[in-house]
């Protein structure tokens, strides 16, 4: 389900009639324009020959973080081409659509943006059109998100009921700001519960996962601008025999989990780093893993 992607590295794409596509992904808050790490796009396109060259894109997208859309063109080079978008998602008890419209000299890429009040569902519908000759060619490419959930038992005994439910973790009042709160909260299609885990770091909204100050044990987590630093890289790894993972600090000697305090099911309990030691409380899953 996750392109893994957030350094930049440039890969080539064979398209139908083995026409070479260069895909572009943003992988990280930094990544450039011509970055991908996934050789194979969510869906693609290609005009026909003769006159204007033109094709389309219609495609669902479940939990994208980011979308991109690289147009390029063959044989020639250097051509003017337009890409008009229209993306709608559902979630979050609502409905929103926008759209926006592209014109570059190929090949060039697109960045769709995706509304924060906006799903996990999206539909995304792209005409792709090429002044001057040659065949357009396009690709779509959307950074796929996932949830960081915690089993919680439901202390439910009647037979047939379930023992366990999730919490997911969430960024409070949905903000994608600078130093907002990392919390729990319901496991709803919405964009304060997606997040991107590259083997290193948790993104949401182009902000870091962090462990602010580099602080000790029972310091609560925020979001924060990504810099590469220690309090910022996480390890996702086997919690020995309980069938979950751990989230462990790379900083303070890796000695540190993510945990939920208290083992609280109430939406806006904020998550700290404890030592880590197995038990329920620091005891995730991701969904796609």
């Amino acid at each position: 389900m996750l392109p893994k992607n957030r350094r930049a590295a440039v890969a080539v794409v064979l398209l139908v009639a083995a026409i070479a596509v260069i895909a572009t992904l943003a992988g990280s808050a930094r990544a450039g324009t011509s970055a991908t790490a996934s050789a194979t796009p969510a869906a693609t396109c290609q005009g026909r020959s003769g006159g204007t060259s033109s094709c389309g894109i219609s495609q669902e997208v479940l939990m994208p973080l980011k979308i991109n859309i690289w147009t390029d063109a063959s044989p020639e080079q250097g051509q003017q081409a337009t890409v008009s978008w229209t993306l709608g998602c559902t979630g979050n008890g609502g409905a929103t659509n926008t759209s926006g419209r592209t014109t570059g000299t190929v090949p060039f890429r697109t960045r769709v943006k995706i509304p924060q009040n906006g799903g996990a569902d999206c539909q995304i519908s792209a005409s792709i059109t090429l002044a001057g000759g040659g065949i357009v060619n396009a690709g779509l490419y959307p950074t796929l998100g996932s949830q960081v959930m915690i089993s919680l038992p439901t202390g439910d005994t009647a037979p047939g009921a379930p023992l366990a439910y999730y919490k997911c973790m969430t960024d409070k009042f949905n903000s994608g700001r600078q130093g907002a709160q990392v919390v729990m909260g319901g496991c709803g299609s919405i964009y304060a519960n997606t997040w991107y885990y590259d083997g290193t770091h948790f993104y949401h909204g182009g902000l870091c996962m962090t462990d602010p100050y580099n602080g000790g044990s029972g310091t609560r987590l925020v979001l924060s601008r990504c810099n590469g630093s220690a309090d910022q890289a996480w390890t996702y790894r086997p919690q020995g025999r309980s069938g979950y993972d751990e989230i462990v600090l790379h900083a303070r000697g890796g000695h540190l989990c993510v945990d939920d305090p208290r083992h609280s099911a109430a939406n806006g309990t904020r998550l700290a780093v404890f030592t880590c030691g197995g038990g329920p409380t620091q005891g995730w899953t991701i969904s796609g893993r």
